[in-house]
């Protein structure tokens, strides 16, 4: 277990390994978004929850630091829902 504070303002606090970000962690974004969950040398893999400074939520799968796989995404301001798969980051409707 550790913490880094990135030069970008970015704060990671989790497991490491080799100086990477590896196992469960979470990592805080300058911009106010919040990943929390798995990662595999420094890219989030596996199971994650991220919110966004919008207030949306994705609770569900990462590959190569990009949600894909199964996962939901709430915005409870915009009215927005959707329950699926996601590629590369994107809504596979």
């Amino acid at each position: 277990m550790g913490k880094m504070i990135y030069r970008s303002g970015n704060t990671y606090s989790g497991q490491w390994d080799n100086n990477l970000a590896n196992g469960k962690g979470t990592m805080i974004y300058n911009n106010g978004n919040k990943y929390t969950g798995e990662w595999i040398d420094n890219e989030r893999n596996g199971y994650g929850e991220m919110t966004y400074n919008d207030n949306g939520i994705y609770k569900g799968y990462f590959l190569a630091d990009k949600k894909h796989g199964e996962g939901t995404y709430e915005n409870k301001e915009t009215d927005d829902y959707y329950r699926g798969y996601f590629i590369d980051d994107a809504r596979f409707e």
